[in-house]
């Protein structure tokens, strides 16, 4: 399935043959004896390989409310770090709860295009990832695409 299914334009695709690794530099609001200060912090960020034989998916989505923009993306890549295909799609106004469950869901959508049979998924989403695996329903939102996600799952 895709996103025409739902009304919504394909995503776009993308291939790589090279991976890289990356500082991200993230700010973030301290409060300091009662005031806040803009403090920047540098992160390191890493790509974990996947066990011998498996593939990795990371998806990820954000939201801008006060600008109606939201969107998401992913990356399949083998054991070894090599960038299989990856996905962008940008949504409109969403939340980033809603962006963050396209991003999953398209993912899984590829993998199983992609005929992938073991796969490590990675999201940064803790409350959709703790859903998933208490086998919550999630949020009244996003619960028609949680069922969805679901079916992918079980039927992997």
């Amino acid at each position: 399935m895709t996103g025409r299914q739902f009304g919504l334009p394909p995503a776009t695709y993308f291939s790589s043959g090279e991976t890289k690794a990356f500082m991200m530099m993230i700010s973030f609001f301290q409060s300091n004896l009662g005031r806040h200060e803009r403090v920047q912090q540098q992160v390191n960020i890493n790509w974990l390989a996947p066990p011998s034989g498996w593939f990795a998916l990371n998806t990820d989505g954000a939201a801008k409310i006060s600008a109606s923009r939201a969107g998401y993306g992913g990356v399949l890549r083998n054991e070894t770090g090599i960038w299989i295909e990856g996905f962008t799609k940008a949504l409109g106004d969403t939340t980033a709860y809603m962006a963050e469950l396209w991003g999953i869901y398209e993912g899984l959508c590829l993998a199983r295009r992609r005929e992938v049979t073991r796969l490590e998924m990675h999201t940064d989403s803790q409350i959709i990832a703790q859903s998933l695996q208490d086998n919550k329903r999630g949020s009244n939102m996003g619960c028609t695409l949680m069922k969805k996600i679901r079916r992918l799952l079980e039927d992997s």
